[in-house]
């Protein structure tokens, strides 16, 4: 129960918060929400910012919700990654990529010139996931960013240490230090760009 509360008190938060175009927005559940992406990147465009609207728990249903309020301002870019709590919920990757697209088709119709770039799910077996999950529904995301002509940014190969080595990750799904880094590098190329 306090877990659904703290999700709708950020929710809320996000609602009165705002952005506007020169806001750069990652998206996302428990391991986007646990990073301070503000501190993350130096040399944005001038006026550019970042914005973290994770929140712990998320799934795709609950940014679907609510991701009216996150693209309100018409931020410059929306960073997505969602699904792995779906996935340890039991749906299928095919649900998750259908998640992912009703959210992508969402932002493209209230903010047409947010670009969107889709990331993709980090590898985990913690709980009820598994790693062929995860590479079935990172193929069908891939595939939605096709289809809707937008970035897709593969994390996998590069943070395939969440699994096993305590440097990228302590319990295995959420990242330590050096994996938000090797995250942070890998979509530096994509920051500010539109």
């Amino acid at each position: 129960m306090a877990d659904g509360l703290f999700r709708a008190h950020r929710y809320d938060m996000f609602r009165h918060l705002g952005v506007d175009s020169n806001a750069i927005v990652f998206v996302g559940n428990s391991i986007t929400d646990m990073y301070n992406w503000c501190e993350a990147f130096v040399g944005l465009p001038t006026g550019c910012y970042v914005c973290n609207r994770g929140v712990s728990g998320a799934r795709t249903e609950d940014v679907l919700e609510n991701i009216d309020a996150m693209v309100a301002g018409g931020p410059r870019q929306l960073f997505l990654m969602i699904g792995p709590n779906d996935l340890a919920d039991g749906c299928s990757p095919a649900m998750v990529a259908e998640g992912v697209a009703r959210i992508v088709w969402r932002v493209k119709r209230l903010s047409p010139r947010t670009e969107v770039l889709l990331q993709s799910i980090l590898p985990s077996t913690v709980g009820e996931r598994t790693l062929e999950a995860e590479r079935a529904a990172n193929e069908l995301i891939r595939h939605v960013a096709d289809t809707a002509g937008v970035v897709y940014v593969d994390l996998w190969d590069d943070l395939c240490g969440v699994v096993g080595d305590c440097r990228y990750s302590l319990d295995g799904l959420h990242l330590c230090a050096l994996g938000y880094r090797v995250w942070c590098e890998r979509v530096a190329r994509y920051m500010g760009e539109v």
